[in-house]
């Protein structure tokens, strides 16, 4: 290790028993740089591609922008698809807070710790994907079923936007 001209040899570090400190783990990923947008490990201070020591942090208006557009996105004609579609965007903006709340920790993070956020994440998500499912489910059922008679042959589709039909 060089330091002001001459040269040092470290010692490794020990506890008060005398036993040797391990070296940290790189725990993984952290936010973007700010300067040049690149991901680096969340264990640095600074970006190794430009220096910067600035990571992108979430604000709430670059969180809620996309939210309100997923909102007018997902909005349906009947209230109960409104709803639903505002669970969405619910468990998306929990989603996102939940990922922010680990990268931020990243740099500083226990294994317990890590894991705990990863069953968070894994949660969030089930969350999210459930809430999709659903109003997926609740447009199909809204699609009216239709009825078509031709000559003596009666065609009844039940669904019209999965294409699956009966004859009778």
């Amino acid at each position: 290790m060089e330091h002001n001209g001459s040269t040092q040899t470290s010692q490794p570090q020990t506890t008060a028993d005398h036993q040797p400190v391990p070296e940290p783990k790189r725990v993984g990923y952290g936010l973007p740089c700010a300067r040049c947008k690149a991901y680096y490990a969340a264990d640095l201070s600074t970006c190794p591609y430009c220096q910067c020591a600035e990571r992108v942090a979430p604000t709430e208006q670059e969180i809620m922008r996309p939210s309100s557009a997923l909102k007018e996105e997902i909005a349906g004609g009947t209230p109960l698809e409104r709803l639903l579609g505002e669970r969405i965007v619910a468990r998306w903006l929990n989603l996102h807070h939940i990922d922010a709340l680990y990268a931020n920790r990243l740099s500083n993070i226990s294994w317990a710790e890590s894991e705990y956020f990863q069953r968070r994440q894994e949660r969030a998500n089930r969350q999210y994907l459930s809430a999709i499912r659903t109003l997926a489910q609740v447009r199909r059922l809204l699609v009216p079923a239709v009825q078509v008679n031709i000559g003596a042959q009666q065609l009844n589709v039940a669904n019209a936007s999965s294409g699956k039909q009966r004859s009778k």
